[in-house]
C-alpha cells in the first residue's frame, strides 16, 4: 500500500502515543532523519535511542492535528500536544512538522516546536 506522507506522519503520531517504538521504527525509513530544535537523529539506531529514552521520561502523548498543508510525498503539520512525565505533570506543546515521506516510510522530518510549559 502507497501512503502520502500526512497519513504516515498520522501513523507515526498513533504510535507515539503508544509508546510503541517498534511500530515507530516500521513507519521510519531505515536511513530516515529526524531533526528538532535540540537535537539531531540519523538512522534507525539513533531514532530507536532517542524514543525509547524520551518514552522512559514521558510515557503519555495527547496530539492534535490542526492543519495539513503539502502532497503525496511532503506535509507540513501543524500539531498541538500534551506531553506527560512519568510523575504525571502534564506538558503543553505546539509545532509543526515538515515530513518528507516515500510512500512506504517517512523519511526526513523537520519539527519546530514551542515548550510553554518548560520554562522556569
Amino acid at each position: 500500500m502507497i501512503y502520502t506522507a500526512d497519513q504516515l506522519c498520522r501513523k507515526y503520531w498513533v504510535a507515539e502515543a503508544k509508546c510503541d517504538v517498534e511500530a515507530i521504527l516500521k513507519i521510519w525509513d531505515k536511513n530516515g532523519e529526524f531533526h528538532g530544535p535540540d537535537f539531531d537523529l540519523y538512522g534507525e539506531d539513533d531514532l530507536r535511542a532517542f524514543f525509547t529514552k524520551n518514552f522512559e521520561q514521558y510515557p503519555g502523548l495527547d496530539i492534535s492535528i490542526n492543519r495539513v498543508f503539502g502532497d503525496s510525498n511532503l506535509a507540513c503539520i501543524e500539531w498541538e500536544a500534551k506531553q506527560t512525565d512519568k510523575n504525571g505533570k502534564a506538558y503543553r506543546l505546539r509545532g509543526s512538522y515538515h515530513a518528507n515521506a516515500n510512500g512506504k516510510n517517512i523519511t526526513y522530518v523537520n519539527v519546530w516546536f514551542d515548550r510553554y510549559d518548560w520554562k522556569e
